[in-house]
């Protein structure tokens, strides 16, 4: 004859909110660290300011003061 048992529920508390946030706190502290994705090129695009690749606030602003003075003498534009 086989032995009989009963299966009954945990008798575990449920968590507090705090020991949960505890917990989670520690698993997360436990996954690796990644970088950025994008942090590789952000660097790349860094270096290209410092390289001078990218127009600077002067160029900018030269570029728009030709093309108001484009627009105002009715010249045809590329926006034509």
């Amino acid at each position: 004859m086989r032995p009989k048992f009963k299966i009954e529920p945990p008798q575990a508390a449920l968590p507090s909110k705090y020991s949960l946030q505890r917990e989670v706190k520690k698993y997360l502290e436990m996954i690796p660290h990644e970088p950025e994705p994008n942090l590789g090129r952000v660097f790349e695009i860094k270096q290209d300011l410092r390289k001078g690749r990218y127009p600077t606030q002067e160029m900018i602003d030269e570029a728009a003061h030709h093309l108001a003075v484009r627009l105002l003498r009715g010249e045809k534009t590329f926006l034509d």
